[in-house]
C-alpha cells in the first residue's frame, strides 16, 4: 500500500484497524499519520481517545493495553507507536547475547528461541486480531521483511511503504504537487527542480510551496522559474533566518539577511522562500491550536521534523496578532519589489524594511 492510498481510505472513511507504516521517507510518513488521525478521532472528543508512545522507551505491553482499551465517547481510539525499528535493534542484540549463552548454562539454540518471543512478536499476534474500535498506527524507518509481523502486515494489505522515491516517480510527484496547488508544471521544470531539491521530499515540497507564491495564483511553473527561485536560496539561511523572526531577534535576522540574498541582490527568490515558511508556521499553528501534538502539528505545516520543537516553542511566545500581520507584509514587500502599481524599489531594501517590520510590529 501506499501513503496515497493511506490518505483515500481515511478519506472514504473505511480506515483499517492496523497500519505499518516502513520507510525513510518522512514526509509520506509524517502525511499518512496526520490523515489517519484526523480519521480516527472524527465526531469524537479531542484528546480523549489518542495515546502516542516510542519504542524502546514505552514498553510493549502498554501499547497493547491502549490499543485494546475501549474509546470514550468517539466511535474509535488512535494510537501511534514510532520508531519501532528500535524494537529490532532489541530482538537482535537479545538474540546475538542468547547465542553465545549465559552463566546458568542454557543453550544458544534455545535462548535464541526465547529471545525471538519480543516486542515485534507480540505486536504480531495483535495484528493477527486487532481491536475493531481502534486505530493502530505503528511507525518504523526500517524493518526487516523476514519478521514476523512485517510477513502479516504485507500478507493482510495494511503495509505502507514510505521508501524514497526514484528519480521518475519523484519527477510526477512533483508535478502532482505543483497541480495540488492549483499550477501546471512541465516534464522539464519538475525534473530540473528533482535534481535541485531532491530527493528529500520534505526540501521538494517546501521549493514548490516557494514556486507557487512566486508565480502567482494559476500561472504555470517554468524551468526558468525554478532556476531563478528555488537554485539560489540555501535553505539553511532561510531556516536560520525564520527561526530568528519567530524569535523576534532583529539583529540576528538582519544579520542573517545577507546570506539569504542571491548573488544576484534580487530579493524575490528570498522573499518567496520567506514566504513559503510563514505559511508552514500559520498552518502549524493552527494545527496546535486545534489541539494537535507538535509532530502531527508540523507534518500539517511541512515544517521539518527537526525544527518542528523549536517552531512550537517560538509560537508559543508570539502573539497571534504579530503572526497575522506577516502575510500582510510579505505581499506589500512582493508587490514592492515587483513595481506593481507604482516605482520599484531596490529588493535588499525592502526586505529590509520587512524583517524589521516582521520583528516589531504586533
Amino acid at each position: 500500500m501506499t501513503p496515497e492510498q493511506v490518505v483515500g481510505e481515511c478519506q472514504s472513511g473505511q480506515v483499517r484497524p492496523v497500519y505499518l507504516l516502513v520507510g525513510e521517507e518522512r514526509l509520506l510518513a509524517d502525511r499518512a499519520v496526520a490523515a489517519l488521525r484526523e480519521a480516527a478521532t472524527r465526531g469524537g472528543v479531542a484528546g480523549f481517545n489518542e495515546e502516542r508512545f516510542t519504542a524502546g522507551e514505552d514498553p510493549i505491553e502498554a501499547v497493547l493495553a491502549a490499543a485494546n482499551m475501549l474509546p470514550m465517547m468517539s466511535p474509535r481510539r488512535f494510537v501511534l507507536v514510532r520508531a519501532a525499528e528500535r524494537w529490532e535493534k532489541e530482538a537482535d542484540r537479545a538474540e546475538e547475547k542468547a547465542s553465545a549463552g549465559d552463566a546458568r548454562g542454557e543453550t544458544g539454540r534455545a535462548k535464541k528461541g526465547v529471545a525471538k518471543e519480543g516486542a515485534l512478536d507480540a505486536l504480531d499476534a495483535y495484528c493477527k486480531s486487532p481491536s475493531p474500535t481502534t486505530v493502530l498506527v505503528v511507525v518504523a524507518t526500517k524493518l526487516n521483511g523476514s519478521r514476523r509481523v512485517v510477513k502479516t502486515a504485507k500478507s493482510g494489505g495494511f503495509l505502507v511503504e514510505c521508501a524514497s522515491l526514484k528519480r521518475y516517480d519523484l519527477i510526477g510527484w512533483i508535478r502532482g504537487a505543483a497541480k495540488g496547488r492549483g499550477h501546471v508544471m512541465n516534464e522539464d521544470a519538475a525534473a530540473r527542480l528533482a535534481d535541485l531539491a531532491g530527493p528529500d521530499l520534505g526540501a521538494v515540497d517546501d521549493a514548490v510551496e516557494r514556486l507557487s507564491l512566486w508565480v502567482g495564483a494559476g500561472a504555470p511553473i517554468s524551468v526558468d522559474a525554478v532556476d531563478r527561485i528555488v537554485a539560489r536560496v540555501r535553505e539553511s539561511s532561510v531556516w536560520d533566518l525564520v527561526d530568528a523572526l519567530v524569535n523576534r531577534r532583529l539583529d540576528v535576522a538582519l544579520t542573517t539577511l545577507p546570506d539569504v540574498v542571491d548573488s544576484n541582490d534580487s530579493a524575490l527568490p528570498a522573499l518567496g522562500a520567506i514566504a513559503a515558511n510563514v505559511r508552514q508556521l500559520l498552518k502549524m499553528d493552527a494545527a496546535l491550536r486545534a489541539g494537535a501534538p507538535v509532530a502531527e502539528a508540523a507534518a500539517a505545516g511541512g515544517v521539518p521534523p527537526f525544527k518542528a520543537q523549536d517552531r512550537a516553542q517560538a509560537l508559543r511566545k508570539m502573539s497571534p496578532r504579530a503572526l497575522a500581520s506577516w502575510p500582510r507584509l510579505l505581499a506589500r514587500a512582493d508587490v514592492e519589489c515587483k513595481g506593481i502599481g507604482g516605482a520599484k524599489k531596490g529588493g535588499v531594501a525592502v526586505l529590509e524594511e520587512t524583517v524589521i517590520a516582521m520583528c516589531t510590529e504586533g
